[in-house]
């Protein structure tokens, strides 16, 4: 099986089972990550499982292209920090990423998007940087003993990464996209040492066929 059928074939698993579910996906940027809940939707597959898919909140200003309650929920810095300098009662967990024109940007997931769901009997699939793996496990564990964690992370080969990068950038030169690589290195690191340190449930590697095989599966899907 390819990863989209593993990591459905987990979801499938605890759903028959009558539980609860939080799945976990995580990888190096290009991993696919972002087509995986694209697939769910086009497969019909959050009615059957009951899915939802948390969106985070970000107080930067939307880019080209992107929609609110889609790509993010864009927020103002209060709605997350507070002029004291505490987090907002609905804010989890928030992370700071510099600043953007004098105002601070911040991402975070919400009790309204990861909670409420839950408490709804729902099972969420969840976009999650390994860096904040553990604190989310924690998290889920002590306010949801009786869900189920599954984490799962999609690997991609350097080769395979800049390949993508040179696919979704085609403006810019060479030069550019190595500096981009190079930055994602760290990050690489990062998920080389989770990996080797037992912190996933599940490591799917990237299958450079995949695109073919999820076109495939939604064409048939729509006979």
């Amino acid at each position: 099986m390819n990863r989209y059928e593993n990591f459905i074939s987990r979801i499938e698993n605890v759903h028959r089972k009558g539980e609860q579910g939080v799945f976990f996906i995580s990888g190096p940027s290009a991993s696919g990550k972002d087509g995986l809940w694209k697939f769910i939707k086009e497969m019909k597959f959050i009615k059957k499982y009951n899915l939802h898919r948390p969106v985070s909140s970000t107080t930067r200003l939307p880019r080209i292209g992107e929609r609110c309650g889609k790509d993010y929920f864009y927020v103002y810095p209060e709605d997350i920090i507070k002029s004291d300098g505490s987090y907002s009662e609905n804010a989890i967990n928030p992370i700071k990423f510099g600043s953007e024109k004098g105002r601070d940007i911040w991402y975070c997931y919400t009790k309204d998007q990861i909670d409420k769901p839950l408490s709804e009997g729902k099972s969420l699939v969840f976009l999650v940087l390994g860096s904040a793996l553990e604190f989310y496990k924690n998290y889920f564990a002590e306010k949801f003993p009786n869900v189920t964690l599954i984490s799962t992370v999609w690997t991609i080969s350097p080769e395979a990464q800049k390949e993508k990068f040179f696919k979704r950038e085609p403006n810019k030169t060479k030069e550019q996209l190595e500096l981009i690589y190079q930055s994602r290195l760290p990050e690489r690191e990062m998920y080389d040492k989770m990996i080797d340190e037992g912190k996933f449930d599940f490591i799917d590697n990237a299958d450079i066929r995949l695109k073919d095989w999820k076109d495939e599966q939604i064409k048939n899907r729509k006979k």
